[in-house]
């Protein structure tokens, strides 16, 4: 008796744990992330950041990724830290397809951006003319077709399982599933990382090597800035990339593999525990993506300091400082914060409703949850989505102008 009370108090700490780790991160992470790319937009679409093909790919990577961000961190937030899942077919497959089809555009844009800066530092013109911004916008859709045809098959086959999460994915006991999940680990643990690293380690190597062969000058010290810069990137992205996407992975493939084994309710706890970290790092790859990759550049360093000094007396000489914190706080706080709260606020309401109908020993409250939880769950959806999309444009053009 003792133990199974004890083996209950353990099962509960771990639950609460877990879902204390999806409410005090998750919300600093979709904030965050938000900002940084909308910081990357701005900044990538400055003129002498968009003429350049790399900036290219590093600017649809931006794009792409809020649609991640949305899709995936927010009602991860709801389904795990507020208890709150959407148990509709069609809606969790979906928001699955928007997911991973957003996380392959995006990881598969960065490596193309990693292959471009290698392409320009290659001495032999024959593999320098793919650096080139024709080529990136021509890569570009074909990457974001690409991408959305191979993970396709999630608006047919996958389901929702009715125990655990309420997860939306594979069938159990499947080799389709089986496969996906291999596939997943090679492709985005194994293959992306590496061509990640290869490509910049080789741009690095070109960059060395004009420098020796540049028996003219010397190795300037703008090229051995551009070495030391190159570097930097290379090994935050490579070791970001395998150190923050491989457990994810991995944990995916242990869960499918381990799924015919008869398990506790204490070592489901554990795995639901385990899996919100392993969640929490890949999305943390995803939403720190200005702060690990754009700010460990140098160029880009420059070129948003740079904007930030020429936007002062561009836009309004006498009073430009508190105009230009006026409309940054204007994006950050009616474009993200004040939607994302709403959201939270109206989610949190719905979980309560839900909550006291749970707790309701005569059920006198069936009435309230099936109809009160539902319309605030619609209305939510609908004044959030509606709030984002009208007003976050207006927000980036009043600040870019």
């Amino acid at each position: 008796m003792n133990r199974s009370n004890n083996s209950s108090q353990i099962i509960l700490r771990l639950n609460e744990i877990t879902a204390n780790i999806y409410r005090s991160s998750f919300p600093p992470l979709i904030i965050f992330g938000l900002i940084g790319h909308v910081f990357d937009i701005i900044i990538f679409t400055r003129p002498k950041l968009i003429s350049n093909s790399c900036c290219n790919y590093c600017l649809a990577s931006s794009c792409v990724s809020i649609i991640q961000i949305l899709f995936g961190q927010f009602f991860r937030l709801l389904k795990g830290g507020f208890y709150m899942p959407i148990p509709v077919l069609w809606w969790c497959r979906v928001r699955v397809f928007f997911l991973y089809s957003a996380y392959l555009a995006s990881t598969t844009l960065i490596t193309l951006a990693s292959a471009d800066r290698f392409a320009s530092s290659c001495s032999q013109v024959k593999y320098r003319r793919w650096a080139n911004v024709k080529v990136a916008r021509r890569w570009i859709p074909i990457v974001l077709i690409i991408s959305g045809l191979s993970q396709s098959h999630m608006l047919a086959l996958f389901v929702v399982h009715r125990d655990g999460e309420k997860e939306c994915w594979a069938p159990r006991h499947s080799h389709y599933r089986l496969g996906y999940d291999i596939s997943f680990l090679i492709v985005h643990g194994i293959i992306f990382p590496v061509l990640l690293g290869t490509f910049g380690f080789l741009t690095i190597y070109n960059i060395s090597r004009r420098c020796r062969f540049d028996q003219q000058n010397g190795p300037s010290s703008l090229r051995r800035h551009r070495i030391r810069d190159f570097q930097r990137m290379t090994l935050v992205q490579t070791a970001c990339a395998i150190a923050l996407t491989l457990p994810f992975a991995v944990h995916k493939l242990y869960l499918t593999v381990n799924t015919f084994e008869l398990k506790t309710p204490e070592t489901l706890a554990w795995e639901l525990l385990s899996m919100s970290i392993v969640r929490l790092l890949w999305f943390f790859h995803d939403s720190g993506a200005f702060y690990i990759y754009s700010l460990s550049s140098v160029k880009f360093r420059h070129e948003l300091f740079k904007f930030l000094d020429e936007y002062l007396p561009r836009r309004a000489p006498r009073h430009s400082h508190y105009r230009l914190g006026y409309d940054i706080s204007f994006l950050i706080a009616h474009g993200l914060i004040f939607r994302v709260l709403m959201s939270i606020f109206g989610f949190l309401m719905i979980y309560n409703i839900r909550q006291r109908c749970d707790n309701d020993p005569e059920n006198r409250l069936s009435h309230l949850k099936c109809h009160s939880s539902q319309d605030f769950q619609c209305m939510t959806l609908v004044q959030t989505a509606c709030a984002i999309a009208l007003t976050l444009p207006f927000a980036i053009n009043k600040l870019c102008r």
